[in-house]
């Protein structure tokens, strides 16, 4: 089974600086671009199930990049939840909260501001993963997935069973990760 991994287009917090987290940050006009052009990479291509993170950004993404496809809310496929940090402003974090909410922030750690770490959201991730393989072992033969970056990071750590550095791997908005699952062993494609 094939599987097209999409992130979803610049969001409002991206372009304030701010954490999105689980926030209902809606796409920017810049996001909503991307989406149209990822949509114009990928049509023709059928799918038979779409997955999309309930978040408002991602529902945003799917609507201009499958146009009138049927999707899947998979809350698994999230963003990191940055807890009581949505909508702030990462600058303004920094100031006012010092080396914490810098560790936190580079280590992908918000639990101490009610929100998620990497343990958390690779659980939730490899739990969807496998849900994947039963759909490729039900038959399907093309899926799509419209996340975030990191649920897309998780998913890549999962495939290439490492571990890397956020900085080591970025995703740009829009971007498109294709993999393959056949019995349940995992590929990257390039």
């Amino acid at each position: 089974m094939e599987i097209y991994v999409v992130r979803h287009g610049q969001s409002e917090a991206m372009v304030n600086g701010a954490h999105a987290g689980w926030g209902p940050t809606p796409l920017s006009p810049l996001g909503m671009e991307q989406a149209e052009t990822a949509g114009r990479q990928l049509d023709g291509i059928p799918f038979d199930k779409v997955y999309v993170s309930d978040l408002l950004r991602t529902r945003q993404t799917a609507e201009r990049v499958f146009p009138g496809h049927a999707y899947i809310l998979e809350p698994r496929v999230r963003e990191f939840s940055s807890g009581e940090l949505v909508g702030r402003r990462v600058a303004e974090c920094k100031a006012e909260m010092g080396e914490p909410y810098i560790r936190a922030l580079r280590e992908n750690d918000y639990t101490a501001y009610g929100g998620e770490n990497e343990d958390m959201v690779a659980s939730r991730v490899q739990s969807f993963l496998g849900d994947l393989e039963k759909d490729e072992a039900d038959g399907c033969r093309r899926v799509a997935v419209v996340c975030h970056e990191g649920a897309i990071r998780h998913i890549l750590y999962e495939v290439l069973q490492c571990r890397f550095s956020k900085q080591r791997i970025r995703t740009d908005c829009c971007c498109i990760v294709r993999l393959e699952c056949l019995n349940g062993n995992w590929k990257l494609h390039f």
